[in-house]
């Protein structure tokens, strides 16, 4: 008689890997001032005679201020607030300042401040970090001045603002992320009942 063939097995289907949880950081807002000030508030606030990336910047002069309008952030456990800065006119241990306030808050809170030299002629980075409390929505941020001269100038440029849709950098890990909530714009997500914080994990 004809062999007998031996059984086939069925072809074992991959496993489908499950969808990645997007609970990082995203770009909120990004700009290089070539064709406005964007979200900074004011007039004369935009001089094309220094930049990092093209022909127009910020200036921020001696005690004044570049003001942002209100952003919303909240979704976000954190913001970080990114730039690029060259000072001029200014003496050693002149510095500029970023403050923040959010909304309900009447008072700015000191983020971070930076000492300018007089030798440094080029571009620096610069980041600040933000932590977003639960129950605020939204935020304002404020570049400030602290020279003594007129001439005092530092100019901004390269802005972006990033939210962390995850944990906050330092949050309790024996805390559950237990209470789901939904946004209409970013979708599902889930916060920490224990310190209010949340982050997006989609639609």
């Amino acid at each position: 008689s004809a062999p007998t063939a031996a059984p086939t097995s069925a072809p074992t289907a991959a496993p489908t890997p499950s969808p990645a949880v997007d609970n990082g950081w995203e770009p909120i807002y990004n700009d290089d001032f070539e064709t406005g000030q964007g979200i900074f508030l004011g007039t004369d606030k935009r001089f094309d005679t220094l930049s990092m990336s093209g022909d127009w910047s910020l200036r921020l002069n001696n005690n004044y201020e570049l003001r942002t309008e209100w952003i919303d952030v909240f979704v976000y456990s954190q913001v970080s607030v990114n730039f690029w800065y060259q000072a001029t006119g200014i003496e050693d241990g002149d510095t500029f300042f970023l403050q923040a306030r959010f909304d309900g808050d009447s008072l700015w809170t000191h983020v971070d401040e930076w000492i300018l030299l007089r030798f440094n002629h080029g571009w620096v980075k610069a980041t600040a970090m933000i932590d977003v409390p639960s129950e605020k929505h939204t935020i304002q941020l404020q570049f400030k001045g602290n020279g003594g001269n007129d001439d005092d100038m530092v100019y901004i440029d390269d802005v972006l603002l990033e939210g962390n849709l995850g944990p906050p950098t330092g949050s309790d890990p024996n805390h559950p992320w237990d209470h789901e909530y939904y946004d209409s714009h970013h979708g599902h997500g889930y916060y920490d009942s224990h310190n209010g914080h949340g982050y997006y994990i989609g639609h």
